[in-house]
């Protein structure tokens, strides 16, 4: 199953944040666009390595649509 995935530059510009939303708490970071899109990929298989059914995972156009998806806010709360 592939997830989206949302890497953005972090606040104080020193770093990039990934976080995906279908799977809660699953974030990582680094401190280039590169090593964020490696660290989020090896995060999310280990976040789904201990699932016992994996969730299903939403497309682009619904994860823009949802009302609550506030990035900072998932990433500093989870």
């Amino acid at each position: 199953m592939k997830y989206i995935a949302f890497i953005y530059q972090d606040e104080h510009n020193d770093g990039f944040n990934a976080i995906v939303p279908d799977l809660a708490g699953c974030f990582s970071c680094g401190k280039t666009f590169e090593e964020a899109c490696k660290m989020i990929k090896e995060a999310t298989e280990l976040y789904c390595e201990d699932l016992d059914s994996l969730p299903q995972s939403s497309s682009l156009e619904i994860l823009l649509a949802r009302t609550n998806l506030d990035l900072q806010k998932m990433l500093h709360t989870n």
